[in-house]
């Protein structure tokens, strides 16, 4: 009767733990993010972005770009890099659930992008008697454009319950300065200035969305 007691007590101690440490598996919360966005492959460009949770509940996030885009009319090649620091916005951070995180986040960012497009304009010329002469005319105009940008964003981290697949939505704007310098370029009246707001050259204020699906390690 007592090895029968001493068996029982034995298998409760080692079914107990086996549970315990199930538990323990299950409720791992993983620090690390690397993320793509899907999106990317409509403006021929390739993001890649890592996040990491601090212990004080938010976390940072680094990323990294580049543009290729080459067709009869333009061509673009460029990269750039982010930084988002992300702020959590539960009243609770420690019992916050591991499956979603909200959050606000400054960001930074600099971009170079070297763009070459066809533009229909005068071209002039000098004359051999010393006077100019122009004619309108199709030619490529290549643009250096570094610009740099900061501001705000709102968004969410949604992990699934296996706690590895992740999805990252954000919104929100900020203000952009672009610097742009005209390379081998020949003065003409239909000299680019007016850029839209979703040109490289922008300077301005920049609304700013995205969606990405991560993995976290």
């Amino acid at each position: 009767m007592l090895m029968k007691t001493k068996l029982i007590a034995v298998c409760l101690l080692a079914s107990g733990s086996c549970f315990a440490q199930d538990k323990a598996e299950d409720e791992i919360i993983h620090s690390n993010f690397i993320y793509g966005s899907p999106f990317g492959i409509f403006v021929n460009r390739f993001t890649l972005s890592m996040e990491h949770n601090l212990p004080s509940h938010n976390s940072f996030m680094v990323t990294g770009s580049l543009s290729l885009s080459d067709n009869l009319e333009k061509s673009e090649r460029g990269g750039g890099g982010e930084f988002q620091y992300r702020v959590n916005m539960s009243k609770h951070p420690d019992r916050s659930s591991k499956y979603s995180f909200f959050y606000f986040a400054p960001y930074m960012q600099y971009r170079y992008m070297d763009v070459i497009d066809g533009q229909y304009g005068n071209i002039y010329f000098a004359n051999n008697n010393g006077t100019y002469a122009s004619h309108y005319s199709y030619y490529n105009e290549q643009r250096i454009i570094h610009s740099v940008s900061g501001g705000l964003l709102l968004g969410i981290r949604l992990t699934n319950k296996s706690n590895r697949l992740s999805f990252d939505l954000f919104a929100g704007g900020g203000m952009k300065y672009s610097d742009v310098s005209y390379k081998n370029h020949q003065e003409t009246y239909s000299y680019a200035r007016n850029y839209s707001m979703f040109d490289a050259g922008y300077t301005g204020v920049v609304p700013r969305g995205g969606f990405q699906v991560g993995v976290s390690f």
